[in-house]
């Protein structure tokens, strides 16, 4: 079953007052992120009834933080947790799992959409009830429908109830948009018995007003419902490319150029459906090639080695080619439950803006520092300066320097929220990781400033604004800032009153 809140204390605090109450409560067997969770947890369970036996695992002890994930083994590691203290107690104990797993890795947030699919097995397996908690404020976008689907029944302060909403995993993971459709309308006819059903291709399945290639329905219709593995794509620091099972994409082949084979592949999956000419790619790759005949047999050998490589993640079981060639063009067709960690990124940057908005800064912590995880380093930093900063086309050069100001944004904030909660040494360190990636950044400087002036240090105020003024005479063609000088000047004045 499922729990919604914005509020994890209350969340969970609401959940044993409303479970206890309906199902009664006997034992609880608890996974969340740290021992001070832990620990808050055991003491609303003693509070509420101090004969409930509870004890309590981290997602560390479990498996949820080994990169790359296995959701099986956590699974393992979750079975063998639970049969222990039910042994002990002589008694099954519910298991509740803190969701914030979802965002504690880039491999977590990756994986996330299988959790409902391995939880109904364990459910069975295990023959005990298993809780999710979700807290709303932190959950990505891109998990809230999995949430929404992913649990057959919904706890409320009320009653548990059925979820109208929830689709069988093989469905949510697999099927198309019209058997998820009639699945959920045969929901509402008919609550509580609900069925599967099997068309043949429906004549609006597959048409197309234009706006994409054409493309074969059979194609279409093999991609939305036989690839189940999906893709892992970073793009922020090294290009990198796993199947959702862990298994790593091999950038070199025989006779192939790993650049060149990154660089195409960064590129087509920048231009989505639409793809990319021949002639557009061979521009691309090889700007000086002599002749046009050249540059098609190029990029025939670098499109071969980018098959290969594509071949280690993809699912055996699907007949549909990873990278098409549709007359012209050729289009990067990444399986329809794939991960892209500039989705995450984004989602956890806005998420943290609201946060901070609002005034609640636990919450924009846990966002900040997903974000954090995230940015591995400027996008696709491996493929080369010369397929980044093309002239004549800026797919990626734009982008990559408002993604490192968003990088320069949250640690600007990490610092200045561990600043207010006097913990120093972390502000420091979020300071430092903006001046390791720009040593001119101005707002990592004033920060520091701000931080040293907290602890009352100005011999340490005045000694980073020198490091400012010297890094500003090394480089001549950055314009200074009044904004840093003020500052000083200000914290210095304050000082010294």
């Amino acid at each position: 079953m499922s729990i919604f809140s914005s509020s994890m204390t209350h969340q969970y605090e609401n959940f044993l007052q409303s479970y206890h109450a309906l199902q009664g409560l006997e034992a609880i067997c608890m996974v969340t992120h740290d021992k001070a969770s832990a620990e808050g947890a055991k003491e609303t369970t003693l509070k509420i009834d101090p004969n409930i036996k509870f004890t309590s695992a981290i997602f560390k002890d479990v498996g949820f933080l080994t990169v790359p994930l296995s959701l099986s083994n956590v699974c393992n590691n979750l079975t063998a947790f639970v049969k222990k203290n039910a042994q002990k107690w002589a008694t099954l104990p519910v298991l509740v799992i803190d969701m914030r797993w979802g965002i504690a890795t880039n491999s977590t947030a990756a994986n996330f959409d299988q959790w409902a699919g391995e939880v109904e097995q364990l459910c069975k397996h295990l023959e005990i009830n298993i809780v999710s908690l979700y807290n709303r404020q932190l959950i990505f976008d891109g998990h809230l429908a999995t949430a929404l689907h992913g649990h057959p029944y919904v706890l409320s302060a009320r009653d548990l109830q059925p979820n109208p909403h929830w689709l069988p995993p093989s469905l949510h993971q697999k099927g198309t948009q019209r058997q998820k459709f009639d699945f959920l309308l045969e929901a509402l006819i008919h609550p509580g018995n609900p069925t599967q059903t099997s068309h043949g291709a429906f004549a609006a399945e597959g048409t197309d007003p234009g706006w994409l290639p054409q493309s074969d329905p059979g194609i279409l219709n093999d991609r939305t419902q036989s690839r189940a593995v999906g893709w892992e794509i970073s793009c922020l620091g090294a290009l990198q490319l796993r199947s959702s099972e862990g298994i790593e994409a091999v950038w070199k082949t025989y006779g192939g150029s790993t650049k060149k084979t990154k660089a195409l592949f960064a590129y087509l999956l920048h231009k989505g459906a639409q793809g990319a000419s021949a002639e557009e790619l061979a521009d691309f790759l090889w700007p000086d090639c002599p002749s046009c005949e050249t540059g098609r047999n190029r990029l025939h050998h670098t499109v071969r080695s980018l098959r290969k490589v594509l071949k280690t993640v993809t699912d055996e079981a699907s007949e549909t080619p990873p990278l098409l060639r549709v007359g012209n063009r050729y289009i990067l067709c990444p399986p329809a439950n794939s991960w892209l960690d500039l989705t995450s990124f984004e989602q956890a940057c806005r998420q943290s803006e609201k946060h901070i908005l609002a005034g609640a800064s636990e919450e924009a912590l846990s966002c900040l520092h997903a974000a954090d995880r995230l940015y591995l380093g400027d996008l696709f930093s491996d493929i080369g300066e010369e397929y980044v900063d093309g002239s004549e086309r800026d797919w990626c050069w734009s982008k990559q320097y408002w993604l490192r100001d968003m990088f320069h944004k949250i640690q600007r904030e990490l610092a200045r929220l561990y600043r207010e909660k006097s913990d120093y040494s972390a502000a420091l360190i979020h300071c430092k990781k903006s001046l390791d990636v720009d040593e001119l950044c101005e707002t990592a400087h004033q920060e520091t400033m701000r931080v040293y002036f907290a602890q009352g240090r100005g011999e340490a105020v005045e000694r980073q604004y020198k490091i400012y003024t010297r890094m500003l005479k090394k480089n001549e063609t950055h314009p200074a800032k009044d904004s840093v000088t003020q500052l000083y000047k200000d914290l210095m004045i304050q000082l010294e009153s």
